[in-house]
């Protein structure tokens, strides 16, 4: 068995395009591009990508649903399909894998977040409770030593839990109208908490997937019209002092807030130019929701949870400023920009909220599952287009270390 080793080409069945893009990520990341308002560029070099399109079991992934790195610097990764985690080290080597379907001690139905506590106990949440795991001395051996059944009325979202002393705050929502309102709920060792941590309300709100009634209690998903291209789409996330740090992605500012919802600090780049949207692209995209609507049965009148932005015929002609967040678990902030022609691009902000600097890579990484950083280390999943195979890349930032 050969495994996914550092700088390897893993995806020699891809098109050429995905071919040079991987290759292009062996080496140092690409400079911090040139936009007003870069910071200082922090080198980061691919070490790995973890995944195949075909081959063994150890290297091929059905649904990738999260992706963490423990204490000792090896990556773990959730599949959905067959309801397991695999471990390997930060140069992509397969270690070991654990979990089954099944609701049994050890068993998981479809895994979906995985995080740590500061003690360095795993904690996986699948559809209907969390699991505590301590590690063993085996790569694979991990020992069960809780587990929590969340409340039928859990509604999860696709966001990222934290554990917050002896609690996982797990995210949820409420609807109101067509617009979905997000908090977290801490699930401790006696159930459920009757408080909420709540992500702040204004405009940071997400509709809800668009549909219509073609009958009394009948409908049809609309795909692709809750939201408008380059639309900026609102993001978050909690710290491990249970704080939550969120922005709207339409301006560069974020806002970190306590249990109660109380702003503690507001940090980011004020007067950050959004980018403008070439304009073939946006001419592209207009014609693309135009004959997504023409498509649709109905007037547009009935049909709920449409954007703003498509009713009013108003595609955005300015890239979002972020389109994601996620805080590491030294509690540093990443911030996610609108990626590159060649790559994802952050900025990483320290825990006093002072921006560290600019990371850029020639890869392309997806905002959910969200990435995850620990250290120097940052992982997170790759989608080729082509092929819809996911992968997931190791990369090392030299700059940054433990704090």
């Amino acid at each position: 068995m050969k495994p996914t080793t550092r700088c390897a080409v893993v995806r020699s069945k891809c098109l050429g395009v995905s071919i040079l893009m991987i290759v292009a990520a062996c080496g140092p990341a690409n400079s911090a591009s040139t936009d007003l308002g870069d910071g200082p560029p922090l080198e980061a070099v691919v070490v790995a990508i973890i995944g195949q399109v075909a081959g063994p079991a150890e290297y091929t992934f059905g649904d990738i649903t999260s992706v963490a790195i423990d204490a000792r610097g090896r990556v773990l990764i959730s599949d959905s399909f067959g309801s397991e985690i695999k471990i390997y080290d930060a140069d992509g080597r397969f270690l070991g894998r654990f979990g089954r379907e099944g609701d049994g001690p050890g068993e998981f139905n479809a895994p979906r977040d995985l995080t740590f506590d500061v003690s360095g106990r795993l904690w996986i949440r699948d559809d209907s409770r969390i699991t505590v795991l301590q590690p063993g001395g085996a790569e694979g051996d991990w020992e069960v030593t809780d587990t929590r059944r969340f409340p039928g009325y859990a509604r999860f979202t696709s966001r990222r839990g934290r554990v917050v002393g002896d609690r996982y705050l797990y995210p949820d929502a409420y609807l109101l109208g067509d617009i979905e309102r997000y908090f977290y709920l801490p699930l401790g060792p006696d159930g459920q908490s009757a408080d909420t941590v709540p992500v702040p309300g204004s405009g940071l709100s997400r509709t809800r997937q668009a549909y219509y009634w073609i009958s009394e209690g009948n409908g049809r998903m609309v795909f692709g019209l809750n939201r408008a291209p380059f639309e900026p789409q609102p993001s978050w996330d909690v710290t491990g002092a249970g704080t939550v740090v969120s922005g709207t992605g339409g301006e560069y500012r974020l806002v970190e807030t306590d249990g109660a919802g109380k702003v503690l600090r507001e940090f980011g780049r004020p007067g950050f130019p959004r980018q403008t949207v070439p304009h073939e692209e946006w001419l592209d995209s207009v014609d693309a929701v135009q004959q997504r609507l023409d498509s649709i049965p109905v007037p547009l009148a009935e049909i709920n949870g449409l954007s703003p932005h498509i009713k009013n015929r108003s595609i955005p002609d300015s890239l979002p400023s972020f389109i994601n967040v996620f805080v590491d678990a030294e509690d540093r902030v990443w911030v996610q920009r609108w990626p590159s022609a060649t790559g994802a691009r952050f900025d990483v902000y320290d825990r006093s909220r002072e921006l560290v600097g600019a990371v850029t890579l020639s890869v392309m990484l997806q905002a959910d599952p969200p990435p995850f950083a620990r250290g120097e280390l940052l992982v997170g999943v790759l989608r080729d287009v082509a092929t819809d195979v996911e992968s997931v890349v190791v990369v090392r930032v030299e700059a940054l270390g433990h704090e």
